[in-house]
């Protein structure tokens, strides 16, 4: 994080850490020893110092977006259109052809065609319109809001602890689709932490036993099988599609 040093990714780091910070504030009986706050303290004052203050170790790097007033604009003439359904899934560099602004012919990205916004969410707004953008943060929110009730309501332990964990690095993670363009790592990441942080929301627990059902145990362990083929088979074609 020295190296790559990019703000953000201290963002993500800082909301991370502030949520644990927040729980251990709230609930202090849990974490009677000091010396349980000193890391996660110790990672907010670097996050937030090296957010200002550029790190001794960074490596030279550039990254293009599409600055946020052109990623504002673009979204609203679309949404004025189509403010329901957008322009579609994966047809931004659409919107961007259509309603771009004539300034960013006089720059060195004239010919650069942007296939998304400067955030994930303005990219989801633009392309699947309010409907869709709006289900997705109710979604977001139904498991923040679970998955704290959940770590109020459950018992001292380490399933506590671990849905903590999960809270946190949800949080990190969400903050980043307002903030960053999305991509293959953080889709996957997103999609996962919100299914863990759903499962920890939820509670629920089921026992099976395949020991008396031997075929039952085949069958589910083909299955199983041939999910994570599949799986794997969608990952690869989808990422020579996309360097194609």
């Amino acid at each position: 994080l020295l190296a790559v040093d990019f703000g953000i990714a201290w963002i993500m780091l800082l909301v991370g850490v502030a949520v644990l910070i927040g729980y251990g504030i709230m609930r202090p009986n849990e974490y009677p020893d000091m010396t349980a706050h000193l890391l996660p303290l110790t990672l907010f004052v670097l996050a937030a110092l090296f957010l200002l203050v550029p790190s001794p170790l960074a490596l030279k790097g550039v990254e293009v977006f599409l600055p946020p007033p052109a990623s504002l604009k673009i979204v609203q003439e679309t949404l004025k259109e189509s403010p329901f359904f957008g322009v579609g899934p994966g047809q931004f560099s659409e919107a961007y052809a259509k309603y771009r602004s004539p300034e960013m012919n006089n720059n060195i990205f004239w010919n650069v065609r942007f296939n998304s916004a400067h955030s994930a969410f303005l990219t989801l707004a633009a392309t699947i319109g309010l409907s869709g953008a709006g289900i997705w943060f109710l979604l977001c929110l139904a498991a923040l809001f679970g998955s704290s009730y959940r770590l109020i309501k459950a018992p001292l332990g380490d399933e506590r602890r671990i849905g903590l964990m999960v809270l946190a690095s949800f949080c990190s993670i969400l903050v980043a689709r307002f903030l960053y363009p999305s991509n293959m790592t953080l889709e996957f990441l997103f999609w996962y932490a919100l299914a863990l942080t759903a499962i920890s929301a939820a509670d629920l627990t089921v026992k099976r036993s395949f020991l008396g059902a031997p075929r039952l145990t085949l069958i589910f362990s083909l299955g199983f099988a041939l999910l994570f083929v599949f799986g794997i088979s969608v990952i690869f074609i989808s990422a020579e599609r996309y360097g194609a």
